[in-house]
């Protein structure tokens, strides 16, 4: 693990700068724990209220962690790092093949508010994290863009900013309409046939063979919305291969052209100031001249190529900036046919149709100016690049904290903490050299592990290690707890809704509306759910459909897989743990329209309390997994995509008397529809024992197996329910399955003594020595009792009990554990009898279950002599007791149980 996580930090530190707390400036807030410093010049040319924009690779940034776009924040400090602004108005517009975890790549577009002198340089510190807990701050949008807008004969995507709005259309690709706050037409786009200058031949950029206005060979799409910046994309569709983008921002939009199948021109053709007026109406050009719009010119303007177009005695002018210099030919004259307008090309020689233009990129700047007499500074801060430059990724000290340790007797909750999302591992064991570790990937804060499998009242070390995205390690020294004495096995069972009709013995259903469908349909349960009626668990109000099973108020771990996805807002699903009526706890999974959400809610006297909601970040899937533990009187609710890695959703502290659990559907809200299906319903804490055992009275010399003989006379319910055994379990069964000898009772203890008895269970043993579950074939299952290490106790009614020698180790698969291999697999010496070579069985005779043979085994053994049935003194199992069986007992006398 060490090894591992130093070659991460490492392969790390030759991409990323990562800077220590001591070292870098003040840090606006500790709820984030990443930022880039950004640096912006003005570049030579003053700026007012200028968009910035650099491009990060978040997820090189992190060190390959998941981004929370929700978390980014732009902040604005001075040269020594001292906040001054912490609400910068900005955006962050994600690359075309963003992935979160993988590729958490865009721009983050941010708004230079005020003025920004020409030489001045600003300071700004962009944050970012992962993890939940985030969300975006509003910002009013500067400006709005309106989609399908239909406009001069085409749906138009409607551009409104500060100074005017805009209409472009769609699959033309270009503007046809562009009104001042006036309300005047600068461009006057019409689709009349035969309408020439007057509108058809009008708009911008008119580049020829595409992106103009009324043209049908484009196709157009948004990229990316924002409250300073809309950036939309088109391309011809007729084989032309054009690609362009426009980005529109409060005061002016840019075009960049990123590919061409031929040569081009850019034209502004429309009617400055409404009307082509050649008296008071001019044009200005980057080579110093003013000309009238009756006037012309046809000339390679100088670099940058800008023209601009206004009136005698008004500061408002339209400009037009050809960001990249060349050596081609420019243009202006009026154009006058069946109408007036004015042409402004770039790339174009008068009336000529030769495109001069060629190569990519290209981009093309243009908006309003609202003062005339400041047209340079204007046009300037529009087309005029930023100087912008990123340091290295700055982070806060890792570190693991809030640790808490709630033991039972078997098991211990243990959560903790970390100033940042990471991965851990949680190392754990009776001394300091551990022997166990649970590792856990999940880039999270908030971490938890459930340790099953341990010894009651024993003393338990544990070492918490972490490590966040960016490679930064943290370790915990030694940490102890203690578990505690007692164990009470939880009575909750387990149903895999495979057999029909309802299982009514194991659940009620209950149905407070009466208008929902509860039933099984072989190999689910299905809770369907009616919409337009509400059927929420909430104050004074528990409306959902649901089953719920009785259990004992101890300890538990259950799951639930519900393989209905929640698609939404407000459908829920999810499980109830209850006292009464007034007093439960709800764990649920719900939508809210586009995300699931896991959430707790504690009910008193019928009043909830939320405990806590977190975000999965996905809608609209199946199967999720929930899953309820109760240590003590701490909860915790777990959440999981494939039923085996598990995310913790929170945990707190809340007295309870449990009386029933169950599975609930419901809806509240809009009250959607639901049919909610359940493929299981599951006690976590069950193990199985795989385990073989012979009985000496009905082995068989003649293989190793034994007789079935009193097959037909085995009683369809367990026969354990006398003293001494005392055991009150339910197990029954319609029919002996084949092959059964008899049935026998089996003890798990967590220690040698009686007193730490965990569970026992009725079950079978075979004629090949199989102890199995009442299917004739499966293991046994143990339900409530978690995975470890456990002594196994076999009882029979006539032969002397066995113990395991040492604890076996039991999990729902667990491996075959065989009694008869050797007589050092019970405990004591000598505490089976050899029946063949190598083959080893529990020492039959102990008529009267004294756990000793005696003359008093052998006068309940004469007492029944010849008798047939399923009777004590037939130790041999042949199903009538006769001087065979007095043989056996003999043979046996004063053989006692080694077990304490």
């Amino acid at each position: 693990m060490r090894r591992n996580v130093a070659f991460t930090f490492a392969a790390l530190l030759a991409t990323l700068s990562f800077s220590s707390t001591s070292a870098i400036a003040q840090w606006w807030n500790s709820a984030w724990h990443y930022r880039v410093p950004v640096t912006v010049n003005a570049n030579g040319y003053a700026r007012t209220d200028k968009p910035a924009e650099v491009t990060l690779n978040f997820t090189a940034l992190l060190g390959g962690g998941t981004l929370n776009d929700n978390s980014i924040r732009v902040i604005e400090v001075n040269n020594v790092g001292t906040v001054i602004d912490t609400s910068v108005v900005f955006q962050f517009d994600k690359d075309p093949a963003y992935n979160a975890s993988t590729n958490a790549v865009g721009a983050v577009v941010f708004m230079l508010g005020g003025t920004t002198a020409s030489s001045a340089t600003r300071y700004f510190h962009i944050y970012f994290d992962e993890g939940l807990g985030f969300a975006l701050p509003f910002f009013s949008n500067q400006l709005t863009l309106t989609d399908n807008v239909f406009f001069q004969g085409q749906f138009s995507y409607q551009i409104a900013n500060q100074l005017g709005t805009l209409w472009y259309h769609k699959i033309g690709g270009g503007f046809a309409g562009m009104r001042d706050l006036n309300n005047v037409e600068w461009i006057g786009f019409n689709p009349t046939p035969g309408s020439h200058g007057a509108g058809e031949y009008r708009g911008i950029p008119n580049m020829g063979v595409c992106a103009h206005p009324g043209y049908s060979n484009g196709s157009s799409s948004i990229i990316n919305q924002g409250p300073i910046k809309v950036t939309i994309k088109t391309q011809t569709t007729d084989g032309s291969n054009f690609t362009w983008y426009w980005a529109f921002y409060p005061t002016y939009q840019t075009m960049t052209l990123t590919s061409t199948g031929t040569n081009y021109w850019i034209l502004y053709e429309g009617i400055p100031n409404g009307t082509v007026n050649t008296s008071t109406g001019f044009v200005k050009t980057s080579a110093g001249a003013t000309i009238s719009l009756g006037s012309n010119f046809a000339y390679d303007l100088p670099d940058p190529e800008w023209m601009y177009f206004g009136e005698t005695g008004l500061n408002r002018f339209m400009y037009l900036a050809h960001h990249e210099g060349d050596s081609q030919i420019d243009h202006y004259r009026q154009f006058v046919d069946v109408g007036a307008m004015t042409i402004g090309a770039f790339g174009r020689d008068g009336g000529s149709v030769t495109r001069y233009m060629s190569g990519v990129p290209q981009h093309l700047t243009f908006g309003f100016g609202e003062n005339e007499s400041q047209s340079a500074t204007i046009m300037d801060n529009a087309f005029r690049d930023l100087s912008v430059s990123t340091g290295g990724v700055e982070s806060t000290t890792f570190s693991v904290g809030n640790i808490h340790v709630t033991p039972g007797v078997t098991s211990a909750i243990i959560t903790w903490t970390t100033s940042r999302p990471g991965t851990t591992s949680l190392s754990y064991g009776t001394t300091t050299s551990y022997g166990a570790t649970i590792t856990d990937t999940n880039k999270v804060t908030m971490h938890g592990v459930t340790l099953t499998g341990l010894m009651a009242s024993a003393l338990y070390h544990y070492q918490i290690a972490s490590v966040d995205t960016g490679g930064n390690p943290d370790s915990t020294s030694d940490q102890t707890f203690t578990t505690s004495g007692a164990f009470i096995v939880a009575s909750i069972h387990t149903d895999h809704f495979n057999t029909t009709p309802f299982d009514s013995t194991l659940w009620t259903p209950i149905n407070p509306l009466g208008d929902a469908t509860l039933s099984v349909n072989g190999t689910q349960l299905s809770i369907a759910v009616p919409g337009g009626t509400s059927h929420d668990v909430w104050t004074n109000n528990n409306l959902a459909p649901r089953i719920m099973q009785t259990c004992n108020n101890v300890d538990f771990d259950v799951e639930t897989k519900f393989d209905t996805p929640l698609n939404s807002q407000y459908q829920l699903e999810g499980m109830l743990v209850q006292q009464d009526t007034a007093n439960f706890l709800r764990f649920n999974l719900q939508s809210d329209g586009s995300a699931i959400k896991a959430l707790a809610v504690s009910f008193v006297g019928g009043v909830a309390t939320m405990r806590f909601e977190t975000s999965l970040g996905v809608n609209n899937i199946a199967p999720l997994y929930l899953r309820v533990t109760r240590v003590g009187n701490t909860w915790s609710l777990l959440h999981s995509m494939n039923g085996s890695t598990w995310t913790t959703a929170g945990s707190f502290s809340h007295t309870v008397t449990v009386s029933s659990i169950g599975v609930f559907a419901g809806n509240a809200g809009g009250n959607p529809a639901l049919t909610c299906l359940v493929d299981y319903f599951k006690n976590r804490a069950t193990v199985s024992l795989n385990a073989t055992a012979l009985l000496q009275g009905p082995y068989s010399a003649a293989g190793d197996s034994m007789r079935t003989d009193i097959l037909p006379y085995l009683p369809l319910s367990q026969p354990y329910n006398v003293a001494p055994f005392n055991y009150t379990g339910a197990e029954s069964i319609g029919a002996i399955p084949a092959d059964v000898v008899d049935w026998v009772l089996i003890e798990l203890r967590f220690a040698i003594d009686s007193a730490s008895s965990v569970s026992r269970r009725a079950a079978f043993i075979k004629n090949n020595g199989s102890v199995v579950d009442l299917d004739g074939s499966s293991s046994v299952v143990f339900e409530g009792v978690p995975a470890g290490d456990y002594y196994i106790r076999l009882l029979h009614r006539n032969h002397i009990d066995i113990m395991s020698a040492t604890p076996v180790t039991l999990s729902e698969t667990s491996s075959l554990f065989d009694f008869s291999s050797s007589n050092a697999k019970a405990y004591g010496a000598s505490s089976m009898v050899q029946v063949a070579t190598g083959r080893f069985a529990l020492c039959a005779g102990d008529a009267n279950t004294s756990r000793i043979v005696t003359a008093a085994d052998a006068n309940i053994l004469f007492g029944s002599l010849n008798q047939i049935g399923y009777l004590a003194g037939d130790v041999n199992l042949s199903g009538v007791v006769t001087a065979a069986d007095a043989n056996t007992l003999f043979a046996n006398l004063n053989t006692s149980t080694h077990v304490p």
